[in-house]
C-alpha cells in the first residue's frame, strides 16, 4: 500500500461538485417556490439569500478537500558528480508555471497514486516538488514564475513566485506553496518576455521549464515571445517543456535546445532523474 504520509498537498478538489451544485440547485428553486407562495412577505428576499449564501459555503468547505501524494523518494544524482564522470552544464534556473484556468481541471491519468483525483494544478505543483528534491548539490539560481490572470494572479499576467537568488530547496518549496489556486487565459508570451527582462541580471547558461496542460498547442505570441527571447540571449538559453497534456510540448523543439517531456514520463523516480540530469548535467565522456 502506498505511504501518503507525509506528502500532502491541499487544494480545492472538484471530487464532489456534482452533488453540490445538486444541492445547490435544489435549495435555490425551493426558496424561489417559497417566495413565489409568499410574495407578500419582503422578509422572502432575505430568506432566499440566506438560503443561496450559506449553500455556497457549503460548497466551498465541501470541495476543498486535502490531496495526498503518495511519498516520493528521489533517485540520488550526486553520485554521478561525485564520481567525475559529469559535471554542471546550467547556472541558472526559472521555472515558468501555468496557473490559468484550466489547471483547475482534473487530472485523469493514473501516473501519480493520491488519496482523491487530484487537479492539474495539484500535478503540477507536485512534479516540482519532487524536481527540486532529485536536483543535485550544484552550485545555481533559481527563480519562479507564474502565468493567468485574476486574483490568483494579484490580477496581472505574470508574477514573480521566487525571486531569482542562490537556490535552495527549502526557499523552492516555500515559493511553490505561495501557489494556491489558478484563474484566466494562459498568457504564457507575458512570462517569456519577463523571463527574459530577469535573464538580464544573470551570467552562465539557463535553464527555462515550461509547465502547461497545453504546452504542445502553443499560441504564436508564445512562439514569437520565445523568438525573442532567443535573440536577447544568444547561445546562453535552452527550453524546456512538461506537459500535462497529451503531448508532449513544441516549444522546446521551437527553442531548438531543450527536452520535451509529459507529466507520465517524469511521474517516477527514475524518470524524474533522467529529466533532471538532461537539464543540468553533461558527460564528460562525450563531447557535446
Amino acid at each position: 500500500m502506498a505511504d501518503f504520509g507525509n506528502n500532502a498537498t491541499c487544494r480545492g478538489n472538484r471530487q464532489v461538485s456534482g452533488f453540490i451544485s445538486q444541492l445547490k440547485l435544489f435549495v435555490f428553486k425551493e426558496a424561489l417556490a417559497f417566495m413565489n407562495d409568499n410574495p407578500r412577505k419582503p422578509a422572502c428576499r432575505y430568506c432566499l439569500a440566506s438560503l443561496v449564501l450559506f449553500c455556497i459555503l457549503v460548497g466551498c468547505a465541501a470541495e476543498r478537500v486535502p490531496v495526498t501524494f503518495a511519498a516520493f523518494e528521489s533517485e540520488n544524482l550526486n553520485e554521478k558528480l561525485a564520481s567525475g564522470d559529469y559535471t554542471s552544464k546550467v547556472d541558472n534556473l526559472l521555472v515558468i508555471v501555468d496557473t490559468s484556468a484550466t489547471m483547475n481541471k482534473r487530472y485523469l491519468y493514473e501516473a501519480f497514486e493520491t488519496n482523491v483525483t487530484p487537479s492539474l494544478l495539484d500535478v503540477e505543483l507536485e512534479i516540482l516538488r519532487q524536481f527540486n528534491q532529485t536536483i543535485p548539490e550544484i552550485e545555481l539560481k533559481a527563480g519562479i514564475r507564474t502565468y493567468g490572470f485574476g486574483s490568483c494572479q494579484s490580477w496581472g499576467f505574470t508574477v514573480e513566485r521566487l525571486k531569482i537568488g542562490p537556490y535552495k530547496k527549502e526557499s523552492f518549496d516555500q515559493a511553490l506553496d505561495s501557489i494556491e489556486c489558478a484563474g484566466g487565459g494562459s498568457p504564457l508570451d507575458y512570462a517569456l518576455e519577463q523571463a527574459s527582462v530577469d535573464m538580464e541580471s544573470l551570467e552562465g547558461q539557463t535553464a527555462i521549464i515550461v509547465l502547461s496542460d497545453g504546452a504542445g498547442r502553443l499560441d504564436k505570441d508564445a512562439y514569437w515571445a520565445l523568438d525573442e527571447l532567443k535573440k536577447a540571449h544568444p547561445d546562453r538559453v535552452c527550453v524546456h517543456t512538461i506537459s500535462l497534456g497529451k503531448d508532449r510540448g513544441m516549444l522546446a523543439g521551437a527553442g531548438k535546445c531543450g527536452y520535451a517531456a509529459t507529466a507520465e514520463a517524469i511521474s517516477t523516480a527514475s524518470g524524474m532523474a533522467e529529466f533532471v540530469e538532461k537539464v543540468f548535467l553533461k558527460s564528460n565522456s562525450r563531447r557535446f
